[in-house]
């Protein structure tokens, strides 16, 4: 329901026909590669990667390959097929059976990784994809089918205020991108309002424990361990001081965009509610799978002695998974991506 757009100029409402045009101020916003630019043409986020630009979901699914690069290793595939799958696996099954029939934003879809394989199921009216990266709406474009009919691409830099009507979208997807932006509350505050009444919206955050699992914080207590047996006090003081900041990044948020901040839960959801949100459910996922984990790095050193781990790997990492999404004790805040279900 590409009638839910409005001029990011005037906000008045856009005529499309062979052109995109503002029917007030007349102007004409133009298509390319079936992606419509509501923003400049070279506007794009400068913290994304530029490795992103050819991140292709069907690619990964059928040849395992990301980023360009083949991935040989099993306990590897694992760990990214994982984080791939843990997300509509759980949080969109949740929300899945609201979206038929429903007119949906996708706002940060970066490549819509999941319209093709999750989303497009459910039947929904229609799915809008929202991001300041052109690449990636292209590819999200080329895996869906193509765009036309109910699938819209829409180039537009996020930091400004979403060219949407008020109350206009049904169901409202915003994965991993407020760790991103300048303003995430004043982003929340904006998703808020074109949400329609009754509406749904599926937000996520990194969390926090990215930064407490024991092998972080182990690294953090010998290094201030390390300096303060060589007096080197001042040195101590700035390893806490920093780590204080990667625990609340609320409070130095415009610093702490440089190393993809994660939120305590209770200040996620204090963000939320501030924006005026209803939180139906708030839990993690994602087990931080990383050189740095001692359990993948074991699990790396059998592959890499010829046994065959990556199968037990990925039942350990689900498993672990499912403790999450149960809410058990310990588990419950332990996952590295945090995830609200919210309505108006």
């Amino acid at each position: 329901m590409i009638q839910m757009l409005r001029c990011p100029k005037c906000y008045s409402a856009l005529t499309i026909a062979s052109q995109v045009m503002c029917d007030s101020c007349k102007q004409v916003y133009f298509v390319h590669d079936g992606v419509l630019f509501l923003t400049d043409a070279a506007t794009s986020d400068p913290r994304s990667p530029t490795e992103f630009m050819t991140y292709d979901l069907k690619d990964f699914l059928q040849n395992k390959r990301i980023f360009g690069k083949t991935i040989t290793s099993g306990v590897d595939y694992a760990v990214k097929e994982h984080s791939l799958h843990i997300f509509p696996d759980k949080m969109l099954s949740a929300i899945g059976p609201l979206c038929a029939g429903k007119h949906i934003l996708d706002v940060g879809s970066g490549a819509s990784p999941y319209l093709s394989t999750s989303i497009s199921k459910h039947k929904p009216a229609s799915y809008t994809a929202l991001d300041a990266q052109f690449e990636l709406l292209r590819v999200g474009r080329k895996n869906s089918g193509g765009g036309g009919g109910e699938n819209h691409f829409v180039k537009y830099d996020l930091a400004c205020a979403l060219p949407v009507f008020d109350n206009s979208v049904d169901v409202l997807l915003c994965m991993e991108v407020l760790e991103h932006v300048d303003t995430p509350q004043k982003l929340l505050a904006d998703l808020f309002r074109i949400l329609k009444p009754g509406g749904v919206a599926l937000i996520s955050i990194p969390n926090v424990a990215i930064y407490l699992y024991p092998h972080k914080l182990l690294r953090c207590i010998l290094s201030i361990a390390k300096s303060m047996v060589f007096l080197n006090f001042k040195k101590a003081r700035q390893t806490f001081q920093d780590y204080k900041k990667h625990i609340s990044p609320e409070t130095c948020w415009q610093e702490a965009l440089e190393w993809h901040p994660g939120l305590r839960p209770k200040i996620f959801r204090r963000w939320l509610t501030d924006a005026g949100f209803s939180i139906q459910r708030h839990n993690t996922l994602v087990y931080y799978a990383v050189d740095g984990d001692p359990i993948y790095k074991l699990a790396k050193w059998l592959e890499n002695h010829s046994f065959n781990v990556a199968s037990l790997y990925r039942k350990f990492i689900n498993t672990v998974n499912n403790f999450m999404f149960a809410g058990y004790p310990v588990f419950k805040w332990a996952g590295i991506r945090q995830f609200a279900i919210c309505k108006k």
